[in-house]
């Protein structure tokens, strides 16, 4: 999967969490009130570690230098092979994952 797709998966996330309606209150069997309005912040624990998430990930490289180099210099020597199954699996799955994402 790619980081992309996580940023972007991680984002709808934190949408859908933000437009979710204010919580209730049930009153006896009056039936159902809404919670008093007021001004204040409360946290979760889920919401600050998507948050910590959303941070790390920023953090993230886009391209990991050290696997480039390697394959670099293996292409340079000529010693670079593609291993044909497992690329054609990765694709496959890359394309499972954009049809049905």
């Amino acid at each position: 999967m790619k980081i992309g797709d996580i940023k972007a998966g991680i984002a709808q996330y934190v949408k859908e969490y933000q437009n979710s309606e204010p919580p209730q209150k049930i009153i006896g069997n009056k039936g159902v009130e809404s919670a008093p309005l007021e001004d204040k912040v409360d946290l979760s624990f889920r919401g600050k570690d998507i948050s910590e998430v959303k941070n790390l990930l920023a953090k993230l490289p886009e391209v990991r230098e050290e696997k480039v180099k390697a394959i670099k210099e293996s292409i340079q020597q000529g010693t670079y092979q593609v291993d044909s199954v497992k690329l054609a699996e990765r694709m496959v799955r890359e394309s499972l994952i954009d049809i049905f994402a």
